[in-house]
Formats: structure tokens, sequence, C-alpha cells
């Protein structure tokens, strides 16, 4: 299943902060693949209960994956954050990962067609980290939202 890797939960106990990275960028390819699924999500769900059973546990599934990426990130001493805080990181990645389509759908002129969206979507998720990651794993992550968003200045 192409989900998989975005909802497996890691076996490896010296995951490291490319681990988290890579899941979430992989988020981001997949849903933009399936995009039409999610451009009416919430519509489709309350439609079919089929589906909206099958997306709540994906959620589940997504969400726990992206947990013991942090747990595991917290006991190597790369992150810190909080019992609160890293439930509150947690929903609002779940909320930028799973609705940056309709979210950019909305907002942007040009919406999905705009190739930059999808960029600066996983740039603004990876941003969200910064605070929390401890060095070297700090810098790192300003680089890759750098790398993602030198893609935009691009012509």
């Amino acid at each position: 299943m192409q989900l998989d890797p975005i909802i497996a939960t890691p076996e490896r106990s010296d995951l490291e902060a490319e681990d988290l990275w890579f899941q979430l960028h992989l988020s981001f390819e997949l849903k933009g693949h399936y995009r039409f699924l999610y451009r009416n999500l919430i519509d489709l769900t309350h439609r079919i209960e089929v589906l909206h059973r099958a997306f709540r546990g994906l959620l589940k599934r997504e969400r726990a994956a992206a947990a013991e990426l942090i747990d595991g990130l917290e006991r190597r001493g790369a992150m810190n954050i909080g019992g609160a805080q890293k439930n509150l990181v947690l929903d609002n990645l779940m909320l930028a990962l799973n609705y940056w389509i309709p979210y950019a759908e909305s907002f942007e002129t040009r919406g999905l067609l705009d190739s930059g969206v999808q960029v600066r979507a996983i740039a603004g998720v990876l941003q969200m980290l910064i605070p929390y990651l401890r060095e070297p794993e700090h810098t790192q992550f300003e680089h890759l939202v750098d790398t993602y968003l030198s893609h935009l200045r691009k012509p």
C-alpha cells in the first residue's frame, strides 16, 4: 500500500530528524497524488460512512507514527517538547498534512496549479518543528526550510 511509509510506526530506536522529515515529505507527496480525495474530504467522509471510518483509522495511525518519530527524537535528545505542547504540535501537524489542499484551493489564486503550494506547505510544517529541535537538528531543519523556499525563488 502506498500509504505504508507514512502510517507505519517506526521500529528503529535510533531515529533521526531526517526520518521525521522524510515521513512528512512523503505524506505531502502522497496526499498531493490523491488530491481528488483531500479536496472534498469532509463532504465525502460525511456522506460515505465506510470512508469516514477508514479515514479516521488512517488519521489515528498517521498521528501515532508521527508521535513515535517525535518520541524517538526526544529519547535521542534531538528534540525537547513537553506533553501538552507535543499534543498541540501533533494536532497542528495533522491539520497541515491533511488540509493543505483545501486551504490552497481556497486561498491561492491558482490553487494547486501553483507548483509552489506544496513546497510552501512542506516548508511550513518543517518550520513548525524547528523551535523544539536541538542542535544540530535545529540547523538541519532550518537548512531544509531554506532549501524548499529556494525552489520558490527560482525563475
